[in-house]
């Protein structure tokens, strides 16, 4: 992916799925309890919100974007390295396969 992170075992880029998963949901967490905080009590007029609140609140819908993308990108990092894997597991199984019909067909 080119991060400049070489080679991440799977279990250290799981680890880091997590921790970015618990910030993208503390972030919607925390946005909804402040868009529902803004809206009032649902009876059609909610408070007077400042614009500097109106600001941090799009700030935080972008951080939780931001976070989100990381997120996928770890996914697919990971889903790289279970093909990879799948892929030299195959390998072996194809050249070990090949190994035993070759010893079955030619005599020691």
């Amino acid at each position: 992916m080119g991060n400049g992170q070489g080679t991440e075992s799977a279990i250290e880029l799981r680890a880091r799925e997590d921790e970015v998963a618990r910030e993208w949901e503390w972030l919607h967490e925390a946005i909804n309890r402040v868009a529902r905080a803004m809206s009032g009590d649902g009876a059609g007029e909610g408070p007077e919100v400042s614009s500097a609140a109106t600001d941090a609140f799009r700030l935080m819908q972008h951080q939780a974007m931001v976070v989100g993308q990381r997120r996928v990108e770890l996914r697919l990092r990971l889903a790289e390295i279970a093909a990879d894997a799948r892929e030299d597991q195959t390998k072996t199984y194809a050249a070990t396969a090949m190994t035993d019909a070759t010893a079955a067909i030619i005599p020691k």
